[in-house]
């Protein structure tokens, strides 16, 4: 929904334009600044729900990955905000949401009772094993 959004964001400004009701409709720079930053953000989380969803192949073998990569993701995305000078406004609210990301992805991944079956998912299949 945001991909199209942002890529249709001249299309969304010019009909919103087109009627006085839909004046009050119109994203601010701000607004459509939060969603890019969103877009790109969440792009890694799409993608591993798209891959964790697919019931066509097993896909235990690629949890531990997974894991560090949205690890990683959010990781750098503190990093770069750690680092700017000067932030624009809307990174202060999604600072805490992002940490509350990590601590709810950290739940998840610490909270298997049975943490060896990563490891033995790799080794099982059939092109990965001890590589």
């Amino acid at each position: 929904m945001l991909h199209r959004a942002v890529y249709l964001k001249l299309a969304f400004n010019m009909f919103n334009r087109s009627k006085e009701e839909y004046i009050n409709l119109i994203l601010t720079n701000r607004e459509w600044e939060l969603a890019e930053f969103l877009l790109h953000f969440l792009s890694p989380f799409k993608i591993t729900t798209d891959l964790l969803q697919a019931t066509q192949k097993p896909t235990l073998h690629k949890i531990f990955e997974t894991y560090e990569r949205l690890f990683n993701s959010i990781d750098n995305v503190q990093a770069l905000f750690q680092n700017m000078n000067i932030k624009p406004d809307w990174i202060s609210q999604i600072e805490n949401a992002i940490d509350q990301m990590w601590n709810k992805l950290k739940e998840y991944y610490t909270s298997t009772n049975i943490s060896f079956v990563y490891d033995d998912a790799i080794i099982l299949h059939s092109s990965l094993k001890m590589s």
